[in-house]
């Protein structure tokens, strides 16, 4: 018979005493290992020069990301490139965009893509000036970065609702 300080539950199926301590434990470990995203980040979207818009909705916004429009309104394509995974921006998307973790994201892409809803999956920059840097390069390319990233000046910073990150009411904040 298992000791009271260590026994299991067969209801709950949590430990209880020093089993539970380990578990909280290590839970605090892997929440403090999470990259922190400071209170108060903004982020914009970025498109290719050629873009023919200078602004979105935050209706729009979700749609682009969530893979629910391949062109703009003038009917130029349209493509994500998606930020690295543990990036804040990427952080930014899985938490208020698509309500979801990694695991699903990726369940979510192939779903897509096994419908004909994608062709192939989206690109992944590897960082935020990669982004930028292949949005600048590129057609028909959107991403998202943090407002505060080097090299803005070469891509065009899209509107959202009308206001810019540096506005009040700029809704694109963590």
């Amino acid at each position: 018979m298992a000791s009271p300080s260590r026994a299991h539950s067969r209801s709950s199926g949590m430990p209880s005493g020093s089993g539970l301590g380990f578990a909280l434990a290590f839970g605090l470990v892997l929440v403090l290992a999470r990259p922190a995203v400071a209170t108060g980040t903004r982020f914009v979207i970025i498109a290719s020069a050629d873009a023919p818009v200078t602004g979105v909705t935050l209706e729009e916004f979700q749609r682009l990301f969530q893979f629910r429009k391949a062109t703009w309104k003038a009917g130029a394509p349209l493509n994500v490139l998606l930020p690295a995974p543990g990036t804040p921006a990427r952080l930014y998307l899985l938490a208020n965009v698509y309500h979801c973790d990694e695991n699903a994201l990726h369940r979510y892409l192939v779903e897509k893509q096994f419908r004909g809803d994608m062709d192939h999956p989206p690109l992944v920059a590897g960082s935020d000036a990669m982004a930028i840097e292949t949005v600048a390069g590129s057609h028909g390319l959107v991403s998202l970065v943090p407002a505060e990233s080097a090299g803005l000046a070469h891509v065009k910073v899209l509107k959202v609702e009308g206001k810019s990150s540096g506005e009040d009411g700029y809704p694109i904040v963590r």
